[in-house]
Formats: structure tokens, C-alpha cells, sequence
């Protein structure tokens, strides 16, 4: 025969049952609340940065830019924002989309960035102004920068001598500068379009003639015509555009040109 049941024992069997019934669904609302919270998308863990980070270490610039770009919308961690900026800017450089660079290093300065992201800085604004150096590892530049080339290697000196303006020179180096790197036929400069070899030897021919230079264009660039107006570019139908390396090389022959002319 079984042993008597006593009204202690059965009291605390419903009394834990009864607990189990009560905690139970606010254990499940916990779970799934810290589970929601942890694919927020507004807190995409380090993983994903890593992953992004590892494609631009590959070389797959874009698909590192769509990723790093979906993290700075989502991350709300400011010390991975700062990082994700740094990769951001160095993206951009990779594919010398020199602005969005400078926009993505300067917002991570401005979050506390180290003084990593100063360095890039210098780097890009030597860059963008066309200073010789680093415009040399373009493999293309813009009307930009070649305004600012052309600028700083034939007209700094004649508009401005020992910081103080020179009578006559400063305007005189205005209308040339005019004639070098014209508007184009809408009235606008264009300043981000890509200069094209074309367009290069016609800059070099209105420096020849505005300095008195002589010379024929075609000699001061390596291969002469064969290289201004390429075949597989014209096969192609496609512009062949002017490097950083081409620009500065042919331009220093005339800088020099110009000093055995005694201009």
C-alpha cells in the first residue's frame, strides 16, 4: 500500500509548479529580448569589420567600400566607428577617390582618431593640390589637378616672388593660366573629369607658345604622336588618359626648356 500523501509535500509540489508557470515566460521574454539586441542592426559585431577589413587587404576595393559603408550607417560603437573610417578613407585612396577620402579621415579625426588619420590627411592634400611627388603614383589625374600642376611648375614664380606680388606678373600669369587650361565648350572647367592625352599635348603646346618656347609638342613627350593618339585606344574608341607619372615627366622637360630658353 502506497505512503500516505502528506498536505506539506503536495503544498510545495503545486507551490513549485506554480513557480516554474510564473518564471518560465519571463525567462523566454529575456532570451529572446538579449537575442534581439544582439542582431540590432545597429550593432554589427567585430566580425563583420574584419571581414570588410580582409577584402581590402585583397584588393577587393569595392566589395570592402559596400561593406565598410553599410557598418558606418549601422556601428554605433565609437571606437569601431573611428576604424571603420580609417578603412573607409584608405579605400577611397585605393581607388583615388581623393574627396570621399578626405571626408572619411576627417570624420575620424574628429571622432578622437589618432594621428593616423593626419598623416593620410597631408598626404591627400599634397595630393588634390598637385604636388609633384605623390601626383607621380596616380595612374590618372583630373583637370584639377593638372590646373594645380601646371600652376605650381610655370606661374607661382611670376605671380609671386619672395611672398610679395610682382607688378604686372600676377596678371600676366592669370591670362596664361587662362589660355593653358581653358574652360571647356559649356563655359565650365570640368574639374574632375580625367585628362586625356589629347588634351595633355594641347596644355603643352599653349605653354610652348605662351613662354616662346620652341619646339615642336610631339618631342617632349616619349614616343612622340605614337603616344598622344595611341591605335588601341583609337581601335577602342575609348580616350587614353594622361598619369601622374606622364604629367610630371613631360612637364619638367618643358620647365627645363624653358630655363635653356632663359624664360
Amino acid at each position: 500500500m502506497p505512503a500516505p500523501i502528506q498536505i506539506s509535500d503536495l503544498m510545495t509540489s503545486i507551490k513549485s509548479k506554480f513557480r516554474v508557470l510564473i518564471v518560465t515566460p519571463g525567462l523566454l521574454f529575456l532570451v529572446l529580448f538579449l537575442a534581439a539586441c544582439s542582431s540590432a542592426p545597429g550593432s554589427p559585431d567585430r566580425s563583420q569589420l574584419d571581414q570588410a577589413i580582409g577584402l581590402y587587404v585583397e584588393g577587393d576595393y569595392a566589395g570592402a567600400l559596400g561593406r565598410l559603408e553599410e557598418l558606418a550607417d549601422e556601428e554605433k560603437d565609437e571606437t569601431l566607428l573611428i576604424e571603420i573610417q580609417l578603412y573607409l578613407g584608405r579605400t577611397y585612396l585605393a581607388m583615388e577617390d581623393y574627396n570621399r577620402a578626405i571626408d572619411s579621415f576627417r570624420a575620424g579625426r574628429a571622432m578622437g582618431g589618432g594621428i593616423v588619420f593626419d598623416e593620410f590627411l597631408l598626404r591627400l592634400d599634397q595630393v588634390v593640390s598637385g604636388a609633384p611627388g605623390p601626383l607621380v603614383a596616380s595612374m590618372q589625374i583630373n583637370r584639377r589637378q593638372m590646373a594645380s600642376l601646371v600652376d605650381r611648375m610655370f606661374f607661382t614664380d611670376m605671380a609671386d616672388i619672395g611672398g610679395q606680388p610682382v607688378a604686372g606678373s600676377a596678371s600676366a600669369a592669370h591670362e596664361l593660366r587662362r589660355e593653358v587650361m581653358p574652360v571647356l565648350a559649356d563655359g565650365d572647367f570640368h574639374s574632375e573629369d580625367l585628362v586625356t592625352r589629347a588634351a595633355f599635348y594641347a596644355v603643352v603646346a599653349r605653354l610652348l607658345d605662351g613662354f616662346s618656347i620652341g619646339g615642336e609638342p610631339a618631342s617632349f613627350f616619349d614616343g612622340g604622336y605614337s603616344w598622344i593618339f595611341t591605335q588601341e585606344a583609337l581601335r577602342e574608341g575609348k580616350p587614353a588618359y594622361v598619369s601622374g607619372r606622364d604629367a610630371v615627366s613631360v612637364l619638367e622637360k618643358v620647365v627645363e626648356a624653358r630655363g635653356n630658353n632663359g624664360g
